[in-house]
Protein backbone atom coordinates (compact mmCIF):
# COMPACT_ATOMS: atom_id res chain seq x y z
CA UNK A 1 0.00 0.00 0.00
CA UNK A 2 1.51 3.88 -0.99
CA UNK A 3 -0.03 6.41 0.84
CA UNK A 4 0.71 10.44 -0.53
CA UNK A 5 1.24 12.24 2.47
CA UNK A 6 -0.80 14.62 3.71
CA UNK A 7 -0.20 18.60 2.94
CA UNK A 8 -1.18 21.25 5.51
CA UNK A 9 -2.94 24.40 3.60
CA UNK A 10 -1.18 26.62 6.69
CA UNK A 11 1.49 25.32 7.57
CA UNK A 12 3.61 27.31 10.56
CA UNK A 13 7.09 27.18 11.80
CA UNK A 14 9.16 28.92 14.59
CA UNK A 15 12.66 29.10 15.44
CA UNK A 16 13.92 28.30 18.96
CA UNK A 17 17.51 28.84 20.48
CA UNK A 18 18.63 25.63 21.84
CA UNK A 19 20.38 26.27 25.39
CA UNK A 20 20.31 22.54 26.80
CA UNK A 21 20.44 19.12 25.43
CA UNK A 22 16.71 18.62 27.17
CA UNK A 23 15.93 21.89 24.96
CA UNK A 24 16.93 20.08 21.99
CA UNK A 25 15.57 16.54 23.00
CA UNK A 26 12.05 18.35 23.13
CA UNK A 27 12.22 20.07 19.84
CA UNK A 28 12.66 16.58 18.54
CA UNK A 29 10.22 15.23 20.35
CA UNK A 30 7.58 17.78 18.84
CA UNK A 31 9.25 16.95 15.64
CA UNK A 32 7.86 13.39 16.03
CA UNK A 33 4.59 14.75 18.12
CA UNK A 34 4.10 16.44 14.13
CA UNK A 35 5.07 13.78 12.22
CA UNK A 36 2.84 10.99 14.12
CA UNK A 37 -0.24 13.40 13.71
CA UNK A 38 0.79 13.96 9.72
CA UNK A 39 0.63 10.33 9.73
CA UNK A 40 -2.55 9.89 11.35
CA UNK A 41 -3.85 12.53 9.16
CA UNK A 42 -2.68 10.85 6.07
CA UNK A 43 -4.56 7.11 7.24
CA UNK A 44 -7.54 9.14 7.81
CA UNK A 45 -7.34 10.90 4.54
CA UNK A 46 -7.09 8.01 2.24
CA UNK A 47 -10.09 5.99 4.46
CA UNK A 48 -7.55 3.69 6.26
CA UNK A 49 -8.45 4.96 9.55
CA UNK A 50 -11.53 5.55 11.33
CA UNK A 51 -12.58 9.07 12.38
CA UNK A 52 -13.26 8.23 16.00
CA UNK A 53 -9.43 6.30 16.18
CA UNK A 54 -8.17 9.03 14.62
CA UNK A 55 -9.71 11.68 17.32
CA UNK A 56 -8.61 9.21 20.09
CA UNK A 57 -5.30 8.47 19.28
CA UNK A 58 -4.74 12.32 18.67
CA UNK A 59 -6.24 13.10 21.88
CA UNK A 60 -3.66 10.85 23.54
CA UNK A 61 -0.86 11.73 21.92
CA UNK A 62 -1.89 15.93 22.62
CA UNK A 63 -2.35 14.53 26.62
CA UNK A 64 0.96 13.26 26.31
CA UNK A 65 2.67 16.01 24.82
CA UNK A 66 1.28 18.24 27.46
CA UNK A 67 2.45 15.95 30.80
CA UNK A 68 5.95 15.90 29.43
CA UNK A 69 5.53 19.43 28.54
CA UNK A 70 4.66 20.12 32.53
CA UNK A 71 7.49 17.50 33.33
CA UNK A 72 10.04 19.67 31.74
CA UNK A 73 8.84 23.09 33.48
CA UNK A 74 8.47 21.78 37.08
CA UNK A 75 12.27 19.98 36.44
CA UNK A 76 13.33 23.93 35.10
CA UNK A 77 11.45 25.36 38.36
CA UNK A 78 13.55 22.75 40.80
CA UNK A 79 16.57 23.86 39.00
CA UNK A 80 16.19 27.58 39.22
CA UNK A 81 15.00 26.81 43.02
CA UNK A 82 18.32 24.98 43.84
CA UNK A 83 20.38 27.86 42.12
CA UNK A 84 18.64 30.18 44.03
CA UNK A 85 18.83 28.09 47.03
CA UNK A 86 22.76 27.75 46.47
CA UNK A 87 23.04 31.24 46.20
CA UNK A 88 23.43 31.48 42.76
CA UNK A 89 20.41 34.30 42.28
CA UNK A 90 22.43 36.68 40.26
CA UNK A 91 23.51 33.75 37.96
CA UNK A 92 19.62 32.30 37.26
CA UNK A 93 18.84 36.12 36.92
CA UNK A 94 21.85 36.77 34.20
CA UNK A 95 20.72 33.45 32.25
CA UNK A 96 17.17 34.27 32.59
CA UNK A 97 18.26 37.90 30.96
CA UNK A 98 20.19 35.86 28.45
CA UNK A 99 17.63 33.45 27.18
CA UNK A 100 14.59 35.59 26.37
CA UNK A 101 14.06 35.74 23.04
CA UNK A 102 14.90 39.15 20.83
CA UNK A 103 14.38 40.03 17.30
CA UNK A 104 17.99 39.52 16.55
CA UNK A 105 17.60 36.09 17.93
CA UNK A 106 18.30 34.05 14.45
CA UNK A 107 21.80 32.52 14.88
CA UNK A 108 21.90 29.00 16.69
CA UNK A 109 18.22 28.48 16.45
CA UNK A 110 16.22 25.54 15.22
CA UNK A 111 13.16 25.48 13.29
CA UNK A 112 10.49 23.51 14.19
CA UNK A 113 7.61 22.80 12.02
Amino acid sequence: MSLEPVTYSEQRSKAYKVYSPLCSKYLKLIQKFDLSCSLLDTLWMHDELDSKVRIKKLIKSGRHMRNVSNQIINISKRAMAVAKSQGKEAEVAATMSEITPTNDDVNETKEVA
